[in-house]
């Protein structure tokens, strides 16, 4: 994306690489510098602050982002830094004439259009899944292979269910007893 395409709209701004080149091309401060000279620390409060508010990124995602630009940076860092912003804008006019250049994006703004269609396909899978399961329901009760009973079970209430399962269990449970105790002995207990 051209640097002067932001300059007339960086509203436009979408992911932390376009936030932080052009922080870069505004100030000519390279924020992933493993140092804590103040300038480079101030700006780096700044990249974060505008990552958290313009772009609403999660703590883990903007530490994640220093990381991969060779940054050491973890959720807390992250956390701290936009603390500081404040009082680093303090010392800093500059700090805040930038930070007024990256505008917020409205609400509508935020969901970018990788967001939106990973949504889409989240939601086709799982319309797709609910159709299977509504077909296959419907290929059981056309064929009847639910018993009486089974179609009866669908109607009764949670309760109920809870009832009915318990006794069917101890039911099953007998069948088995039955079927590998096949000699009973007899108790006389009339003596």
């Amino acid at each position: 994306m051209d640097y002067e395409q932001y300059l007339v709209d960086v509203s436009k701004l979408e992911t932390p690489e376009e936030v932080s080149e052009l922080l870069y091309n505004l100030s000519g401060v390279d924020v992933f510098k493993n140092t804590r000279k103040r300038e480079i620390v101030e700006y780096r409060s700044l990249l974060c602050y505008l990552l958290r508010y313009n772009l609403e990124m999660r703590w883990e995602k903007i530490a994640k982002f220093m990381k991969i630009n060779g940054k050491d940076f973890d959720h807390a860092t992250a956390i701290h830094s936009v603390k500081m912003y404040d009082t680093y804008k303090l010392h800093n006019k500059r700090l805040e004439i930038l930070r007024k250049k990256f505008k917020p994006k409205t609400k509508d703004e935020f969901i970018t259009e990788s967001k939106l269609d990973e949504l889409k396909k989240r939601f086709k899978k799982l319309e797709e899944k609910y159709l299977k399961i509504l077909d296959e329901n419907k290929k059981l009760i056309v064929n009847q292979q639910f018993t009486v009973n089974e179609k009866e079970y669908r109607t009764l209430s949670r309760k109920n269910k809870e009832i009915y399962d318990e006794r069917v269990t101890l039911i099953l449970k007998s069948f088995k007893w039955k079927e590998y105790n096949t000699e009973f002995e007899t108790i006389n207990i009339a003596q």
